[in-house]
């Protein structure tokens, strides 16, 4: 089974040549190739305009489900590179391995 057609990755910084072993651009997706992110962003912010739209103002529920998503999309990034999370990962990894 050869690579994934659909997979793409970037590495900005990366030298002259971004193109990756195979030859093929890289692309990086921070939420993976489905865009899942992206889709969530844009449903929350839709979300939001129907409130203002049909209730006046945004709801309670909406505000508190839309911080719950920005931390969720927003948290691995934050700690994603940090001295604790990579040893922790290490560690983790060493327990499957």
């Amino acid at each position: 089974m050869g690579p994934n057609p659909r997979h793409r990755t970037i590495q900005l910084g990366d030298g002259p040549d971004q193109r990756g072993p195979t030859g093929q651009f890289r692309v990086d997706v921070p939420y993976g190739d489905d865009l899942f992110g992206e889709f969530l962003l844009t449903f929350v912010a839709a979300l939001w305009i129907w409130d203002k739209y049909a209730l006046g103002h945004i709801h309670k529920a909406t505000r508190w489900g839309s911080l719950v998503v920005a931390i969720s999309l927003l948290l691995p990034l934050a700690i994603g590179f940090t001295a604790p999370w990579l040893a922790f990962a290490k560690w983790a990894t060493g327990l499957v391995a």
